[in-house]
């Protein structure tokens, strides 16, 4: 079920983008195709063939309150979800939406790459709350976040799960972060977009269960990652606080942010119905990732993330004593492509992201050739 496609000349940024033939573990989105209820329902949106202009329906909403309840417990409103078309763009809106309440946004390095112009574009000054690095297992350093908070910073952008270290933070790490913002009235955007792709028996927690204690969170999230439909731009905001939920909405209004489209909707729909296949993935993810921490084992050398969830391993090189952009073209002329680590922290000049979601044939062939590459350094 799990195999990779081939997925050359679609005009795909995994394997087009770059000119070659590549093993590629490139760019966050996955080689499987999508669970057949989603291509269904595509086809027979698509069969219609009248894609006007067409209003979000109650099934949708409906569906993403179920989902939310079944799979991260909590409960939602019609009213708490936001359609958007893009976690990125929602986040750029959420920030202008912020523009009175902070002149800064901290952001917990190393972290998702576009997080930094999406600060900068929006007008904030950004600033960076390291990561703690624990042989691969990375921690907040809740001691120079309220350092941060202190000095005047009200708005956090968090990544949760994490991209590219792969955490799932506890319930107490973000019980510690909601009573830390508390203290100090600030923002938590909360980028969930990888929430489903949960790991080897880890639990994921929504931040927004603690809504209760602490109402200015805001939840951003998409079924993209998860079911691999990143490019029908389909995508949701949960802002529970009825006042920042009407003012996100003006803000969205007044910039004509588009919502979505014929496809993106049923392509949702779709997806929160596909709690079997999900299943099945995260079974399959997890094998994978177990095939390259053995693969890595004999590379003692090389210190592998702890990935708790994602698809996504990433990987310090530090001993190389090289730089990103020399690792980069090294391995590419080897035959594969992967994710430089200085594009998600000035610090990660020898990391790289390895995006582990293909098949076992792919993901073999990849390790194999970075394997070489590390033995010719050993």
């Amino acid at each position: 079920m799990f195999k990779s496609v081939d997925r050359k000349k679609t005009s795909c940024y995994k394997y087009d983008f770059v000119e070659g033939n590549y093993v590629s573990f490139y760019i966050a989105d996955s080689d499987y195709k999508v669970p057949n209820k989603i291509k269904e329902a595509l086809i027979k949106r698509v069969n219609h063939q009248v894609y006007g202009y067409t209003f979000i329906d109650d099934d949708y909403y409906d569906i993403i309150i179920n989902w939310v309840k079944k799979q991260y417990g909590y409960e939602i409103r019609k009213r708490d979800i936001i359609p958007t078309s893009g976690v990125v763009n929602s986040l750029y809106y959420a920030l202008l939406m912020l523009k009175d309440k902070s002149s800064s946004v901290v952001i917990q390095t190393p972290v998702y790459n576009q997080f930094y112009g999406l600060v900068e574009r929006a007008g904030f000054t950004l600033v960076e709350n390291k990561l703690i690095n624990d042989d691969g297992y990375f921690k907040m350093n809740f001691e120079a976040l309220e350092d941060i908070f202190e000095s005047g910073t009200r708005i956090m952008i968090l990544c949760s799960p994490h991209n590219p270290v792969g955490r799932v933070y506890s319930y107490e790490e973000l019980e510690r972060l909601v009573q830390l913002a508390k203290k100090y009235g600030v923002f938590i955007l909360s980028d969930e977009i990888h929430c489903d792709i949960i790991l080897n028996g880890n639990k994921f927690t929504s931040i927004n269960q603690f809504y209760k204690i602490y109402e200015r969170i805001f939840v951003f999230t998409s079924p993209s990652k998860t079911f691999n439909i990143a490019g029908l731009k389909a995508s949701h905001a949960i802002i529970i606080n009825e006042e920042y939920n009407q003012r996100y909405r003006d803000i969205i209004e007044k910039n004509y942010f588009s919502l979505s489209n014929p496809f993106s909707i049923e392509a949702v729909k779709a997806a929160y119905k596909c709690h079997k296949w999900l299943k099945k993935q995260k079974k399959h993810l997890s094998k994978n990732y177990k095939i390259i921490k053995k693969h890595f084992k004999a590379h003692p050398k090389a210190i592998l993330s702890k990935t708790e969830a994602t698809y996504l391993a990433w990987l310090d090189l530090s001993y190389l004593n090289k730089s990103c952009e020399t690792i980069y073209e090294e391995l590419l002329k080897k035959g594969i492509l992967i994710a430089g680590g200085k594009s998600y922290g000035e610090d990660c000049e020898s990391f790289i992201r390895i995006n582990f979601a293909c098949g076992k044939k792919e993901l073999k062939a990849g390790l194999a050739i970075i394997s070489e590459y590390l033995k010719e350094h050993d």
